[in-house]
């Protein structure tokens, strides 16, 4: 049971969470497209990115120094003009130019696996099911096998089966990595306030 006073407490909690977002909010301009680079007006280099899409947790990630990249990194990148095509015209996105942010599922020389009936594996490693259609019903494409990641390229993989990630997709070129991000306020983190 929850006295008044835990409750007086989450409700205190939850309106200094709300003031930070707000003020964070209007420093920097926060918007909400799916990913959209917030800019330092003095340094004109990207700080935040913000994420609306259920691919991965949805919030606000900040920018952090890319001195190397490890499978599970969230990573900002330029999904290939072939994917770009595909998500226009289902319909999933409709900024040509958007950014997509994922985590490195895989790394040159790991090896990944599609099959509808076994699922998405990388490494041996089960990483969810693959789905055949979309929310609205839809065909997601994908080609079912086993491949070897190469050619200084990543695969980007979401959390949710749904998500256009590499499964679907295939390895991105490493070139198209725009940015190395951690979660700074997103869904899982509101969670605990709530």
């Amino acid at each position: 049971m929850t006295s008044d006073a835990d409750k007086k407490l989450r409700r205190k909690n939850r309106l200094y969470l709300i003031c930070l977002l707000i003020f964070l909010a209007v420093i920097f301009g926060i918007g909400k497209l799916p990913v959209e680079k917030n800019k330092d007006s003095q340094t004109g280099h990207e700080m935040f990115y913000t994420n609306s899409s259920p691919s991965i947790p949805r919030g606000i990630y900040l920018k952090v120094p890319r001195l190397s990249l490890d499978r599970q990194d969230y990573v900002v990148y330029k999904p290939p003009a072939e994917c770009v095509a595909i998500a226009m015209s289902k319909g999933w996105i409709t900024n040509p130019d958007i950014l997509f942010v994922k985590h490195i599922g895989g790394l040159d020389g790991d090896m990944y696996e599609v099959s509808r009936e076994r699922g998405f594996y990388i490494n041996h490693q089960y990483h969810g099911h693959i789905s055949e259609e979309d929310a609205l019903g839809q065909i997601i494409p994908h080609e079912e096998g086993t491949y070897i990641i190469s050619g200084n390229k990543f695969l980007p993989v979401g959390d949710n089966p749904r998500s256009f990630d590499g499964r679907y997709t295939g390895p991105v070129p490493m070139e198209n990595i725009q940015a190395k991000v951690i979660p700074f306020i997103t869904e899982d983190i509101l969670d605990i306030f709530w």
